[in-house]
């Protein structure tokens, strides 16, 4: 499942890419200014530790960060990988809403509802997306 997640994100980066829709927001990836947001929320998160990984997990994560490969945020050396859903901080700050509401199987309670960033608290971003875009239930 782990390569099956990690390969359908990349089909839907390549989709996007080959219909010459790939541009910042709903077709693939967020800003560099929300991705430093994110990045700078994940870098201070208890979640975002070093995780060992399965062969099929390593794959996940190149096959996950196939289109992110020349992005960057002023947090990536303090970003490891989120023990939440799994996910490789560093590529998931660039995903579009969509994308991480489509492909995050955990519920959004699962994720911090507070977090202190400096002198400021805040929910998880992950979490924002997953209550503003809930999943479709399956009958």
């Amino acid at each position: 499942s782990d390569i099956q997640k990690g390969a359908s994100i990349a089909l839907g980066l390549s989709r996007a890419a080959l219909s010459g829709t790939f541009t910042t927001g709903s077709s693939g990836w967020v800003t560099r200014d929300i991705a430093n947001y994110r990045a700078k929320t994940c870098a201070s998160c208890p979640h975002n530790v070093k995780t060992r990984k399965s062969a099929s997990t390593k794959i996940n994560d190149k096959l996950a960060g196939l289109f992110t490969v020349s992005r960057s945020t002023d947090y990536d050396s303090a970003l490891n990988d989120c023990d939440i859903c799994g996910c490789p901080n560093t590529v998931k700050v660039h995903y579009s809403d969509e994308i991480i509401a489509k492909e995050t199987e955990q519920h959004y309670t699962e994720f911090p509802n507070s977090l202190q960033i400096g002198k400021e608290r805040r929910k998880c971003w992950v979490r924002e997306i997953l209550e503003r875009q809930p999943k479709e239930k399956v009958a």
